[in-house]
């Protein structure tokens, strides 16, 4: 009879716990108290519990005041109650980065640093990748510029008439003359300096001697 007496005191005292948990809590929440670790928050109960007690001049020594280790125990009746409501004004992500172990803690900060190290080089591969592909369509461009393409002689055309028109006005200029031997462009003068040899101006001087007349 004894036994099962202390069994339902037991059991009361237990309840009464897990109601003034959860009344605490719940003001918290109401408060918009702020987020803290999982150890500070179960110090916070624990002390709230005995100036509860004080406070209505009961003994700070009662059976049914919690000590925080006990509300920090994985297996006990209290843990899933604080964890629930960290979860809950957290989310799952904040609270496990939160309550993490801190050398687990300097090993995720390590992988974010080099995560984030290899974001900004797959960024800067990604920007190489786009202009080798821009390069490539423009040497794909030039490379569509073939004799059997109207179109491609018209603009090796359009191209070779504005060459002339510069290359004419240079040699108005009395500064520089070209050597039809050997197809330089040669500054005026004794030393006969070369400004542009003629492996230079070879693409341009083809088509001159080759376009069509009125070019």
């Amino acid at each position: 009879m004894l036994r099962s007496n202390f069994s339902t005191w037991q059991e009361n005292c237990v309840d009464e716990k897990t109601r003034k948990v959860i009344s605490i809590l719940k003001d918290m929440s109401e408060f918009k108290t702020p987020a803290m670790k999982v150890t500070d928050l179960a110090k916070f109960i624990s002390d709230k519990m005995i100036k509860d007690l004080e406070g209505a001049n009961s003994d700070a020594s009662d059976p049914c005041v919690l000590d925080f280790t006990t509300l920090l125990r994985k297996a006990g009746k209290y843990r899933p109650i604080i964890d629930s409501y960290m979860l809950e004004r957290e989310g799952f992500e904040n609270y496990a980065l939160r309550n993490i172990d801190p050398i687990i803690g300097n090993l995720l900060e390590s992988h974010k640093v080099r995560l984030k190290q290899s974001n900004v080089l797959v960024k800067r591969l990604q920007e190489k990748v786009s202009q080798l592909e821009a390069d490539k369509a423009a040497l794909n461009s030039v490379a569509n510029i073939i004799p059997n393409s109207n179109s491609g002689w018209d603009q090796l055309n359009a191209m070779g008439k504005v060459a002339s028109i510069f290359f004419d006005l240079l040699l108005s200029t009395d500064y520089c003359k070209f050597d039809e031997a050997t197809g330089d462009l040669l500054a005026v003068g004794r030393a006969r300096r070369v400004l542009l040899p003629a492996s230079d101006i070879a693409v341009y001087l083809n088509w001159r001697y080759r376009a069509p007349s009125e070019s």
